[in-house]
């Protein structure tokens, strides 16, 4: 299933590590195992065409409880009441935590020693003939007491797709999978921190990729 990869350098407490990435298009639904995050009654079949994605911590010199890491995913999603609107009826944002997670008051995707993800993308058109959603990835530190409890964007990268429905047939076209500059977890940090007020969100002073 893999059709593509890219890595992103990043640095947590002086020292350099990789990000790597892969994603692709989900061409066997059954092989993504929904079964686990999902209800009885999900049609994994729904999933065809839509992207995956894979990321994990690569490299990096520490090993231990230095290298205890997080993700963080946002959405934006832009519904259309037709197919060729300019303007959307509905624009939602949303911190993407699963509803355990949530229900804990976590605003983390996943965590580890290092951290790892993977996540994949379905249809979710609702009732509307057009669904714009992009996916920002952020790769943080975790609020710990060497960092003042504080979660800092350590590298991001972003994806997604766009569905539509076209006399009757259903359409999905998956967006370029790619760096982005460290500035989108600043425009994220009113989101993060109205979710999840618990928490300390640090705002990013440089960009680390083009």
């Amino acid at each position: 299933m893999e059709k593509g990869k890219f890595d992103i350098p990043f640095s947590l407490a002086g020292e350099d590590g990789t990000l790597s990435i892969v994603y692709g298009e989900i061409s066997k639904p059954d092989a993504i195992g929904f079964e686990i995050v999902k209800e009885d009654g999900f049609a994994a079949e729904e999933a065809t065409g839509f992207p995956y994605m894979r990321a994990g911590i690569s490299e990096f010199p520490s090993k231990g409880f230095r290298t205890l890491t997080a993700f963080i995913q946002t959405t934006q999603s832009k519904f259309y009441q037709i197919v060729d609107d300019m303007m959307p009826a509905l624009n939602e944002k949303a911190v993407d935590v699963s509803p355990f997670f949530r229900e804990k008051h976590l605003p983390f995707y996943a965590f580890g020693y290092p951290a790892a993800m993977f996540s994949a993308r379905h249809s979710d058109i609702r009732g509307f003939q057009k669904l714009n959603r992009e996916i920002n990835t952020f790769l943080v530190s975790f609020p710990n007491p060497a960092n003042g409890f504080c979660v800092e964007c350590l590298a991001a990268f972003s994806w997604g797709f766009v569905e539509w429905l076209d006399r009757g047939k259903h359409n999905v076209k998956i967006a370029a999978v790619k760096p982005i500059n460290i500035e989108h977890w600043n425009n994220a940090l009113e989101l993060l921190q109205r979710t999840f007020p618990k928490y300390e969100f640090s705002r990013a002073f440089t960009a680390n990729v083009e």
